[in-house]
């Protein structure tokens, strides 16, 4: 049976809440970190709240990233990031490579784009990971290339008004030059990929 917290979970629920984020297993799992470091010197509270959700995000795969942490708290991602690295080295944890495809539906939810986009930008990560083409890439900025991408490819003629680079990349809280760039290539690794499959 797992103990009773010394200090109630109400600021990491509230983190988890503004970021609809249902899990008890985090926010334990954020909860302990806090407690356990809480009293650590050159720390402030606020942002060692927001870097052990953070934290606990990635170890457990949750979707969710740094600038999506800063906005629900308050606390600048420089502050959260720094508290994060710090976490990492003196705890020894080891994290999950965040997936792109888990950041593809949220992405597409706030563009506006369907579930048919959607589903093809899916199928592009894969096809992405499959051939190592998203290693030390940012996996936000892979899902917005992506969805860019599948957008384009089911929407030749565009007409004013439809989403564009910087509209999803705004979506994915990325910058639109790292879209358009990668957007590039995934478009010429697409192609390789297609001429790989398609040669006897």
């Amino acid at each position: 049976m797992r103990p009773v917290p010394t200090e109630p979970p109400g600021e990491i629920h509230s983190i988890a809440r503004a970021l609809g984020v249902n899990s008890p297993r985090l926010e334990w799992a954020a909860l302990q970190l806090y407690l356990k470091r809480k009293d650590r010197p050159k720390s402030s509270y606020q942002a060692l709240r927001a870097a052990t959700f953070y934290a606990s995000c990635r170890l457990l795969g949750v979707p969710r990233t740094l600038k999506d942490v800063s906005a629900a708290t308050g606390v600048r991602a420089c502050d959260i990031a720094r508290e994060y690295r710090r976490i990492l080295l003196e705890e020894s944890l080891r994290v999950r490579q965040p997936d792109p495809a888990a950041y593809v539906p949220d992405i597409a939810r706030r563009a506006g784009l369907g579930p048919t986009v959607e589903r093809r930008a899916v199928e592009i990560v894969s096809t992405l990971k499959e051939i190592g083409a998203t290693a030390g890439k940012a996996p936000t900025t892979v899902a917005a290339a992506s969805l860019y991408v599948a957008y384009s490819e089911l929407h030749p003629v565009r007409t004013e008004g439809e989403p564009t680079q910087k509209s999803i990349a705004d979506a994915a809280g990325v910058n639109e030059l790292s879209v358009r760039n990668l957007s590039h290539a995934t478009r010429s690794t697409l192609a390789w990929a297609a001429e790989r499959v398609n040669t006897p």
